[in-house]
């Protein structure tokens, strides 16, 4: 099959990256016109799984320097790991295992979205293997799967979600790097569950995200205008109440200068029991001295601050399917079309220039139906 993968290692020879001292990056990737491997089931598996036909996959920005990418296990001499773990495919095989005695859920000719856990290969290739538990049925709109944005607002940041029969309490939250490609669907979701927004974005991103907004209930602080300072001075200068939570997509001095605020600590941004859940890195990355402050001002203001990596879940992608349906959910690409499968490279490197600064998926157009 064709591939976009990290190059082969030869048996017993050491992998020329590790975790965290040497990642790779875009021009370390490698394309496979004909004959990688196709991926095989292994006969431990304690769920079925499936033999996907991919459609299409996103790439993210900083994926080729993540430990289970670069662990040495993945390099074999046909090739290192295959990136892109957002799915849009076809069941193309049902492997049913020996330890269920559910049916598969899903049939050949489906039509699914997944994301793809990220100790396996992703789908930068024309066959991707999926778990059951992280496929979904594929909604109208295919460039949408926000779980990173769902985990961080009712997951990890424990706010309600909205049910058929009644809608959640409004709560306001505060993004912090609202155009990007985690930031989007954050933002989407928090509208969609009735939540007030806050958030920030540059003058390029500005027209979109206020779009997104309610100029009548949320807030756009553009980070990029002469005036702004910080998003605590902005809380002060608009007289903005707290939030109770923070979604932080961009990390580094952003959060860092958030989380040391302290006439009172993170007053007026955060309510007391109210949380920071960063998706960037984890609050260690600032260093002893500083994530030692940032500790102790968060427990002198009773805020919580925590980093996540997203989990696949097929659950969690049904009730995004049905957000799509409804028009709440919209996909965003960057760029003008997406990228050949042969231009792997070229598409990674879009998606690590780009990164936070806005405009939606890079994506890769693997076949057609």
């Amino acid at each position: 099959m064709r591939a976009i993968h990290l190059p082969s290692v030869p048996s017993g020879q050491v992998p020329p990256f590790n975790f965290p001292d040497n990642p790779a990056s875009p021009s370390d990737l490698r394309y496979t016109a004909a004959g990688y491997p196709e991926p095989v089931c292994p006969s431990s598996a304690s769920e079925h799984m499936y033999l996907v036909r991919v459609l299409l996959t996103a790439l993210t920005r900083g994926e080729l320097t993540w430990q289970e990418i670069l662990d040495p296990s993945r390099f074999q001499p046909h090739g290192g790991a295959i990136p892109g773990h957002d799915v849009v495919g076809v069941i193309e095989k049902v492997f049913p295992s020996s330890k269920s005695s559910a049916e598969a859920k899903f049939s050949r000719g489906d039509q699914i979205w997944a994301l793809l856990d990220f100790d396996r290969d992703g789908a930068a290739a024309e066959y991707t293997l999926a778990k059951e538990t992280e496929l979904s049925l594929v909604p109208k709109k295919t460039h949408a799967n926000g779980l990173t944005g769902y985990q961080a607002l009712f997951t990890y940041g424990g706010l309600p979600l909205p049910t058929a029969s009644t809608a959640a309490p409004s709560k306001r939250v505060l993004i912090l790097g609202a155009a990007g490609t985690v930031g989007l669907p954050t933002l989407q979701l928090a509208k969609a569950a009735n939540m007030t927004v806050i958030a920030t974005a540059s003058a390029a991103s500005s027209d979109l995200i206020a779009s997104l907004l309610d100029p009548s209930t949320d807030t756009l602080l553009d980070y990029t205008s002469p005036g702004y300072v910080s998003v605590a001075s902005s809380f002060r200068a608009l007289n903005l109440p707290p939030v109770d939570l923070v979604v932080d997509c961009i990390g580094g001095e952003t959060l860092s200068s958030l989380l040391l605020t302290t006439t009172p600590p993170l007053s007026p941004i955060i309510h007391p029991s109210g949380s920071v859940i960063t998706v960037a890195a984890p609050l260690e990355v600032h260093g002893g001295s500083t994530s030692a402050q940032i500790t102790k001002n968060c427990a002198s203001a009773g805020v919580a601050a925590g980093f996540f990596v997203v989990k696949p879940s097929g659950e969690q992608l049904d009730t995004l399917g049905g957000w799509v349906r409804k028009g709440k959910l919209t996909g965003y690409v960057q760029g003008e079309k997406a990228f050949r499968l042969g231009d792997g490279e070229l598409a990674m490197q879009v998606a690590e220039a780009r990164g936070r600064k806005g405009g939606g998926k890079v994506v890769v157009r693997v076949v057609t139906q």
